[in-house]
C-alpha cells in the first residue's frame, strides 16, 4: 500500500547512482534493485545472501562485494557470485579501488588485505593497527587507502607498496566512514562526536570540524563536480555543506529514521539518501527539494486502526501524520498532521471518530474518514502507549505509558470519569484491553526497576464499581481478549505467548514458536483462533487451547497487525515502514 516507488523492505545497506541516470541498492536481507532515478521506478530485483554484514559497490556499478566471516564477489547485472574467499580472520569492512580492479578487506584484528577483485588473489596483506578496522576508501587516484579503525584513528597506506603514510588522531568516538575529495588532496571522515572533520591528506592537519550536528553522524559524500559536501546525523537531517569554509549551505528534511548512506549523482546534480526508513529520497542539489516520489501518502506506520466497514484503514508514518486509505482501490482518502508524533490509533465502534494518542501524553479525537479535529482529551504526562474504544458502550480508554496511568473518557466530557494510577504497579503500560459483555478492563506492563532487570504486572480492574479484581505477575507487552471475554491471551518476554482465564487470571498455557519477541495478537470476531505476529516476521494462527494451526512467514519483523474481515484478510506493519495487504484465506480455511 502507497506509493511503491523508491520503496524498500529492509535496511539499506549499500548505495551506488550511475551515469545512466540509473541507481542500485542492497538491503536486508540481500536484495539487489535496479532503480530508475528519474521515475522510481524499480527495474529489477535479485535475491543474493542473507547471510552478509557489508557491502559494497564498485565505482563503476559493475561488481558488488559483500563480507561476514568470509567474502564474495558478485556480478551486479546476474546477481551470479562469481567467487568467495575466506581469509582467516571476520571481515568488518569493504572498499573497491577506483577501476575495480582491487578489493581491500578490513578485518576484526587490525589486519588490511588488498585482493586482485578479478581473479581473487591475494596481493598483500598488512597491519593497520590493533583495533578492528571500521572503514575503508580508495583516494580517486587509487593508490592510497584512507583507513579508520575502532580505536579512533585515521591511517593513510600507499596500497601498490604496503607501506605506511601517517596516522592521526581527531575523533573522541567512534568513526563511522570516510570519504575523499573529488581531486584527492582532501579527506572527511564522520563520527558519533557530534562532528564530520576535514583532513589535509598530505599534512594530517584537521581544516575544519563541522559541528552541529546531532550526536551520531552517520555519513558523508561528496559532489564529484562541485566542492560541496552532503553529511548526515542521527536526528536524520543531511546537511549540505561548504566543507573549505566550515559553513552549512541548506539543511534538508524528510527522512523518518536514521539514513546511512549518501550517493551523488555523477553530474553532480542529485542526491539519493537512504537508510532504515524504507524508502530512498531522490534531492534536487539546485533546489534542495525531493526530486522523486514525494514521501507525503507513503504508509510508514508501526500503528494500524481499520474502520468497523473494512472499506478503509488510518496508518501512522512513523511521525505526525495520519493517512487514510481506501482498501478497495488503495486511494488516499485524507491525512492529518497532530500536534505530535502519533504513538496509538483506534476507531470507534460506530466508524464515526478515529482516536490518535500521542507522543507529547495527549489524544487527539478526529472524524473517522477526513481526519478533521473535534477535540482534545489532555491528561498524561508522558507518550501515550495505548487507546481503545469499548466495543458497546460509549466510552475510550487512553494509558499513558511511563506515567501509570490508565484513564476512561466519555468524549462528550473533557476530564476522565475514572482514573487509575499504577495501572501496572510501578511499571510501564504497554497495552490493554475491554472486556466484552463485563466492567473490567486488562492492563499489562514492565517494570524496569525490579531486580531481574524486565518483570510486570497483569491487573484487572472493575470499572463499574472502580476496584481491582484480580493480577497476575507477569511482564507482557501486548494483550488480546477473546469475544466472549473468557480467555485473554497475552505476549511474553520470553518470545512465548500466556493463554490466561477471565476473570481470575489465571495462567492456562505457556505456548511457544515464534523465534522473536511476539509484537501484535489479535483475535477475529467469532473467537475460533487468534493471530500473533513477531519480529521474526511470521504470522501464527493458533486455537484458544494453544494448538498451533497455520504459520506464514513474511521475513520482515512485524509491529502491528489488524483483521479487515472474518474471510481472512490482514493488514501488517512492519520494522521497515511497509504496510502489507494480506488475503490469508487459505490459512483461515485450513483452521
Amino acid at each position: 500500500m502507497g506509493d511503491p516507488r523508491f520503496r524498500l523492505e529492509g535496511n539499506l545497506q549499500a548505495l551506488a547512482v550511475g551515469f545512466d541516470q540509473t541507481a542500485r541498492s542492497v538491503e536486508e536481507p540481500g536484495i539487489l534493485r535496479h532503480w530508475n532515478i528519474v521515475t522510481g521506478r524499480e527495474l529489477s530485483r535479485l535475491a543474493l545472501s542473507d547471510l552478509e554484514i557489508h557491502w559494497r559497490f564498485s565505482a563503476d556499478g559493475q561488481w558488488l562485494a559483500s563480507a561476514a566471516d568470509d567474502w564474495t564477489l558478485w556480478s551486479v547485472t546476474t546477481g551470479d557470485a562469481i567467487y568467495t574467499r575466506r581469509p582467516n580472520s571476520w571481515v568488518t569492512a569493504l572498499a573497491f579501488g577506483r577501476k575495480g580492479d582491487w578489493l581491500a578487506t578490513g578485518h576484526d584484528n587490525g589486519q588490511v588485505q588488498l585482493w586482485d577483485a578479478r581473479q581473487g588473489k591475494l596481493i598483500r596483506c598488512w597491519q593497520a593497527g590493533e583495533a578492528a578496522i571500521v572503514c575503508l576508501c580508495f583516494s580517486p587516484e587509487g593508490n592510497t587507502l584512507a583507513i579508520g579503525d575502532a580505536a579512533r584513528q585515521l591511517h593513510l597506506w600507499n596500497v601498490s607498496m604496503g607501506l605506511w603514510q601517517c596516522s592521526w588522531l581527531g575523533h573522541t568516538d567512534h568513526v563511522t566512514s570516510l570519504t575523499w575529495h573529488p581531486q584527492g588532496r582532501f579527506l572527511v571522515s564522520t563520527g558519533w562526536d557530534t562532528t564530520a572533520r576535514l583532513w589535509d591528506a598530505k599534512t594530517g592537519d584537521c581544516l575544519y570540524v563541522l559541528n552541529g550536528h546531532a550526536d551520531q553522524v552517520q555519513a558523508a559524500a561528496f559532489s564529484a563536480r562541485q566542492s560541496l559536501l552532503a553529511t548526515v546525523d542521527s536526528e536524520h537531517v543531511i546537511r549540505i555543506w561548504d566543507p573549505f569554509h566550515g559553513k552549512v549551505v541548506a539543511r534538508w528534511h524528510g527522512h523518518t529514521r536514521d539514513v546511512t548512506q549518501l550517493a551523488f549523482a555523477p553530474d553532480g546534480r542529485w542526491l539519493l539518501s537512504g537508510g532504515s526508513d524504507g524508502r530512498l529520497l531522490l534531492w534536487d542539489v539546485r533546489t534542495g527539494r525531493p526530486a522523486g516520489p514525494s514521501s507525503e501518502g507513503q504508509l510508514t506506520g508501526m500503528r494500524l486502526a481499520t474502520h468497523p466497514s473494512g472499506q478503509w484503514v488510518a496508518a501512522n508514518t512513523g511521525g505526525r501524520t495520519v493517512h487514510f486509505w481506501q482498501m478497495g482501490d488503495g486511494r488516499q482518502l485524507a491525512g492529518t498532521t497532530m500536534p505530535s508524533d502519533a504513538t496509538a490509533l483506534a476507531y470507534a465502534p460506530d466508524g464515526q471518530l478515529l482516536a490518535v494518542g500521542l507522543a507529547r501524553g495527549v489524544v487527539e479525537i478526529v472524524d473517522g474518514r477526513s481526519g478533521v479535529a473535534r477535540c482534545r482529551l489532555e491528561l498524561h504526562r508522558t507518550r501515550v502507549s495505548q487507546v481503545r474504544f469499548h466495543p458497546t458502550e460509549p466510552l475510550l480508554a487512553s494509558s499513558g505509558g511511563a506515567d501509570g496511568y490508565l484513564a476512561l473518557w466519555r468524549l462528550d466530557q473533557s476530564d476522565p470519569i475514572l482514573l487509575i494510577p499504577d495501572a501496572v504497579g510501578r511499571g510501564f503500560i504497554e497495552d490493554f484491553a475491554f472486556v466484552p459483555g463485563t466492567s473490567l478492563i486488562v492492563s499489562v506492563g514492565l517494570d524496569a526497576m525490579t531486580v531481574d532487570g524486565m518483570d510486570g504486572w497483569m491487573k484487572l480492574w472493575n470499572y463499574g464499581q472502580p476496584s481491582l479484581a484480580a493480577e497476575a505477575a507477569l511482564g507482557a507487552r501486548r494483550v488480546a481478549v477473546h469475544p466472549e471475554g473468557t480467555l485473554a491471551a497475552v505476549a511474553l518476554l520470553d518470545d512465548t505467548i500466556g493463554l490466561l482465564e477471565l476473570p481470575s487470571l489465571k495462567l492456562v498455557a505457556e505456548i511457544a514458536g515464534h523465534a522473536g519477541l511476539v509484537t501484535a495478537l489479535a483475535f477475529p470476531r467469532h473467537g475460533q483462533w487468534f493471530v500473533s505476529a513477531g519480529e521474526d516476521g511470521t504470522l501464527r494462527w493458533w486455537s484458544p487451547t494453544g494448538k498451533p494451526l497455520a504459520t506464514v512467514e513474511l521475513d520482515l519483523p512485524i509491529r502491528d497487525l489488524v483483521h479487515l474481515d472474518e474471510r481472512g484478510g490482514l493488514l501488517t506493519a512492519h520494522a521497515n515502514g511497509a504496510i502489507f495487504f494480506l488475503d490469508t484465506s487459505n490459512q483461515v480455511a485450513r483452521v
